[in-house]
């Protein structure tokens, strides 16, 4: 019996980063802090050894376990590609469906970070704008400009100051 070639650390980790954590089909979570273990199986787009659904024997055991040729599914459709439904999963599918839940989960990252500096800048303002500013110590600087400094992080910093409106 051959020994099963583990995916690399740094492999596990873009995984799931990329990922979002979620089923590359079915966007069922797939980890929670709360839960006592992972659910997420870590799938070869092509088998993993002989026998399996899609193996290449051209493939270097390297290349088994690159990040290309890996995949984060939930157990029912890690099931349903390598078994139940094998033949209507055949490589180029899988690679598809990874590639588009990974752009998925890139543009909604990169959207939600967009979103989120907006909102704390506007948060900021707004805070700012409703606060009487007598009543706090803040550098002398900030209070004869009337105004929370230009700095992103010095912006967070006014805010925390602040406290709540």
């Amino acid at each position: 019996m051959t020994r099963k070639l583990l995916p690399r650390d740094p492999v596990l980790k873009a995984l799931f980063a990329s990922s979002c954590n979620s089923c590359a089909m079915c966007d069922e979570r797939l980890t929670d802090p709360q839960w006592p273990r992972v659910l997420a199986r870590v799938c070869h787009i092509k088998g993993e050894r002989p026998g399996s659904a899609r193996y290449d024997e051209s493939q270097t055991d390297e290349e088994r376990r690159s990040f290309e040729n890996l995949m984060l599914l939930c157990p029912n459709d890690h099931a349903k590609i390598d078994d139940t439904h094998a033949a209507e999963y055949p490589v180029e599918r899988l690679i598809e469906i990874k590639t588009q839940h990974e752009d998925r989960c890139t543009q909604a990252t990169e959207s939600m970070r967009w979103r989120d500096d907006g909102a704390r800048l506007n948060e900021v303002v707004a805070v700012f704008r409703r606060t009487d500013r007598t009543k706090h110590q803040y550098p002398k600087k900030w209070l004869r400009s009337g105004r929370p400094p230009h700095h992103a992080l010095s912006r967070v910093v006014w805010v925390l100051r602040l406290g709540p409106p």
